[in-house]
């Protein structure tokens, strides 16, 4: 109970500063030991007024107290700063990050193991150099906004992990039936971006029975929060054609599927 009290706070919290955002822009500092990486970042800071990078590291420096002065509100940071694969280490600097700020990886090639156990210690954002610059300007818009975005293949690895752990369940009885079709309806709502009070306005329900009814599929699913719910919704098709996947008022937890 404490621990789900604190994530709501937490929430809270965020929006607020996500509200302070949207009035002064978004606060960027990047931290990359590319050069071209460096300027190409440079470059759409300059171009989109709503972007403003307020600071530029070539390594994760020991003190944090030098980050958190530029009060950013989003870190851009280089999968390679953290050396090969993801260390003991790492996930104390991405807590060190995620106390001051939200948090985008960037990488070069999709790293499962990374991403997954990222994705776990609290990044809100994944995304391939190669991504199109349209995509990084929507990731830094939603990310900055207390959402989370990955890229498809990202959602794909995470789909495959899980779904695998459900088809062993699947084998001992514990999966759980097919999802009822108001199920379905609040499982898709929350895929799209929504929020709880804006699904209960929509369908005409209490938050109180929107809330019921998402256990239901975090239940039947055999998942543990909504990354995994629509993650093995959008490996099963029911979400329609795959899309980056955009999620608001959450962070979250995937440990037990990492």
């Amino acid at each position: 109970m404490v621990s789900l009290l604190a994530n709501r706070d937490e929430c809270t919290h965020r929006e607020n500063n996500a509200l302070s955002t949207m009035e002064t822009g978004v606060k960027i500092y990047l931290l990359s030991s590319c050069k071209l990486r460096r300027a190409g970042l440079e470059r759409i800071c300059e171009n989109e007024a709503e972007f403003d990078l307020v600071g530029i590291e070539n390594a994760i420096p020991n003190d944090m107290e030098v980050l958190s002065a530029a009060n950013p509100d989003i870190f851009v940071v280089d999968q390679s700063l953290f050396g090969n694969g993801y260390a003991q280490d790492t996930n104390a600097m991405l807590h060190r990050f995620h106390e001051i700020s939200h948090i985008i990886i960037l990488a070069d090639q999709l790293d499962p193991s990374f991403a997954c156990s990222a994705i776990a210690g609290g990044v809100e954002g994944y995304l391939l150099t190669s991504s199109p610059i349209e995509e990084m300007l929507q990731a830094l818009r939603v990310v900055a906004m207390g959402g989370m975005w990955l890229e498809h293949n990202v959602i794909q690895v995470l789909a495959e992990q899980v779904v695998h752990a459900n088809s062993l369940a699947a084998e001992n009885g514990h999966l759980s039936r097919l999802l009822s079709a108001r199920e379905q309806e609040i499982l898709c709502s929350f895929a799209g971006g929504q929020t709880s009070k804006e699904i209960a306005s929509q369908l005409y329900l209490s938050e109180s029975s929107v809330r019921t009814y998402w256990y239901r599929v975090l239940n039947k699913l055999n998942a543990i929060n909504k990354a995994e719910a629509i993650a093995i919704a959008s490996h099963m098709g029911l979400l329609g054609a795959p899309q980056p996947v955009l999620f608001r008022e959450m962070r979250t937890n995937l440990a037990n599927s990492v």
